[in-house]
């Protein structure tokens, strides 16, 4: 809701059309949590989800464009082992 016209993404660099980009993440944040809720739901060991999660994460990531480098720098940011723990988190908060 900030009246600012660019946003300066750590690690990913300038993003001047803040709309669309808001919505892909808001869009990606919602399917990653849809996709860990099953394993929350089993309390699946983390050990065992991240690998799933990292293969999931790079396809989505690649079937919306973001190639090798850009797949690099997304995993060098936030690692999988972060998102899983995080998304475990989320569930856990959302259903307490």
């Amino acid at each position: 809701k900030l009246d600012v016209d660019t946003l300066f993404l750590t690690h990913f660099g300038k993003v001047t059309d803040k709309a669309p980009h808001l919505d892909a993440l808001e869009n990606r944040l919602k399917k990653y949590a849809d996709w860990m809720k099953p394993h929350f739901e089993k309390q699946t060991p983390q050990s065992e989800i991240i690998p799933l999660f990292t293969q999931f994460s790079k396809k989505e990531l690649a079937e919306n464009s973001v190639g090798t480098a850009g797949l690099r720098k997304y995993a060098a940011a936030n690692p999988p082992e972060m998102s899983v723990a995080g998304l475990m988190r989320y569930w856990s908060k959302k259903n307490a």
